[in-house]
């Protein structure tokens, strides 16, 4: 099969300008081994939007293929066509049921596109936020953050989907499905007075979660919003409800940093968390991603705002030589090397 896989591959080029190389690619869509046939598929995948047959052939996989590879394989070959034609929606739609997660979470992808003239998806990829699979819900988190600025009454649906992945960041990080999240909730919230009241109710809320993804979409609302919610921002730096309040005070303290009035008490919280379980024999949860945010907030101080002596507290955690997380490491040097910039070379960078 590695053979035969290579050497469709090296023969996929070719077919736009050798139709006698077709019927030999197409051979192999019904191969023994399910990656010779994704291999097959992917090569003739150029070819389905002028070709009415092999696309029905294609198609003819998602439904009664037995192996999830090519099923998956079958609707990455689709995709591009979906929004000239309608008649393969169904199909598409029906493997958001499939008993695949990577199957459903491909159908999510390759729908996303169509959700905002399409009604009928929207409800849909919302069912798929209750998915047993993670990647999965972060795919339709992603998805449906495209269209809330147009669809408001999603808003509060995907709050709740921002503040479930505060504590699994790593894992929808990876598809950027929590920034998409609170990027186009920030964007609501400046147009929405309603909407930001209701994200700024949030920063009062017992769940330290929803604290943080409060503090995340006022910080992409931008700096009115944020200064419309200081007294509860500054609130929340001293909310300790919660195993796990320190993700609302970074996120908190990162967005009051540059403010005059403000920036000691954040730069105080901050600080205090570098060497945060550092020294201790058994590793502390989130000690190593409490630094690592911290680092980082740090290293967003305007020149007009820092002091000398951040910039040697991270220098004096570098040079000690305790802190071993390679993450944690380049955060700090990261921040080091912003803090100590020239306020010129900061200006002709921006």
């Amino acid at each position: 099969p590695n053979v035969q896989q290579a050497a469709i591959r090296a023969l996929a080029p070719l077919l736009g300008e050798h139709v006698d190389l077709h019927q030999s690619i197409q051979a192999r869509l019904t191969d023994n081994s399910p990656n010779v046939q994704q291999a097959a598929i992917s090569a003739l995948a150029p070819l389905l939007g002028a070709h009415t047959d092999l696309r029905q052939t294609i198609s003819g996989f998602l439904a009664n293929d037995a192996n999830w590879q090519v099923r998956r394989a079958a609707i990455s070959a689709l995709a591009p066509l979906l929004p000239d034609h309608p008649d393969l929606h169904q199909s598409i739609q029906a493997r958001l049921t499939d008993d695949d997660a990577d199957v459903r979470e491909a159908a999510i992808k390759a729908l996303a596109p169509l959700l905002a003239d399409h009604a009928n998806l929207q409800q849909l990829l919302l069912d798929c936020l209750t998915d047993t699979d993670t990647d999965v819900r972060a795919a339709a988190a992603q998805a449906i953050a495209g269209i809330v600025t147009i669809e408001s009454k999603y808003a509060n649906m995907l709050f709740d989907i921002l503040s479930q992945v505060q504590d699994s960041r790593p894992l929808i990080n990876e598809q950027k499905g929590a920034e998409v999240l609170a990027t186009n909730l920030g964007l609501l919230a400046v147009s929405s007075k309603e909407w930001r009241a209701y994200v700024i109710e949030q920063l009062s809320d017992f769940d330290w979660r929803r604290r943080a993804a409060a503090a995340q979409v006022l910080a992409a609302a931008g700096k009115e919003a944020v200064e419309e919610a200081l007294p509860q921002l500054l609130q929340s730096l001293e909310d300790y409800r919660g195993p796990e309040a320190w993700r609302s005070h970074i996120a908190t303290a990162e967005l009051v940093i540059n403010d005059d009035a403000f920036c000691d008490r954040a730069i105080e919280l901050l600080v205090s968390k570098l060497d945060y379980g550092v020294d201790f024999v058994f590793p502390l949860r989130y000690a190593e991603e409490m630094r690592k945010e911290a680092a980082l907030a740090l290293g967003k101080l305007k020149a007009v705002d820092r002091r000398e002596d951040v910039a040697q507290r991270i220098a004096a955690v570098l040079a000690s030589g305790r802190e071993r997380n390679p993450k944690v490491l380049d955060a700090l040097f990261s921040a080091l090397s912003s803090l100590v910039a020239a306020p010129e070379t900061e200006q002709q960078t921006i």
